[in-house]
């Protein structure tokens, strides 16, 4: 089962720059580089399939990267998100609210470990077509994104 559809995204995100000087920062909390917020709101179309129980929402990001939100009708709260697969460096995230998950990512061939926690989280993706979360990404215990995702999905008129 699947139909076309269109996605809209809103993406809010805060970046924060690792110190320069980590044990200077680990002690006085000084020594950042600082913060960057970046907004994105998007459009594209998308496929939606649900195969087995599991529902795949799919659609291409503005930077062209591959990009799919994943997640079994029967536990709509364990979600994952995957970015860029088809590239040399893709991602593929997991959230679940309340829950810390281990995850990685690629770059040029290269693998980092990431932390992802979702500290809220609604998928009604089934029932109006909308997902928000908000989540955070830690690299090596350091916080370096919090960002505010909402999806809107909706079928595309034949």
């Amino acid at each position: 089962m699947g139909f076309e559809a269109t996605v809209k995204l809103r993406i809010k995100r805060e970046l924060v720059a690792p110190p320069k000087d980590t044990e200077k920062a680990a002690v006085s909390g000084e020594g950042f580089f600082g913060t960057e917020t970046q907004t994105l709101e998007a459009g594209s179309e998308a496929s939606v399939k649900v195969r087995n129980g599991i529902v795949t929402v799919s659609w291409e990001e503005p930077d062209g990267k591959d990009t799919s939100v994943s997640f079994d009708r029967n536990d709509p709260g364990l979600i994952t998100v995957s970015k860029g697969l088809k590239d040399a460096g893709g991602v593929i995230m997991v959230f679940e609210k309340g829950v810390r998950h281990l995850t990685v990512s690629t770059i040029d061939g290269e693998s980092i470990d990431l932390i992802t926690g979702c500290t809220e989280m609604n998928n009604n993706i089934m029932k109006t077509g909308v997902l928000y979360m908000k989540y955070f990404v830690e690299i090596h215990g350091f916080r370096c994104e919090t960002t505010e995702f909402r999806m809107t999905v909706r079928k595309r008129k034949a």
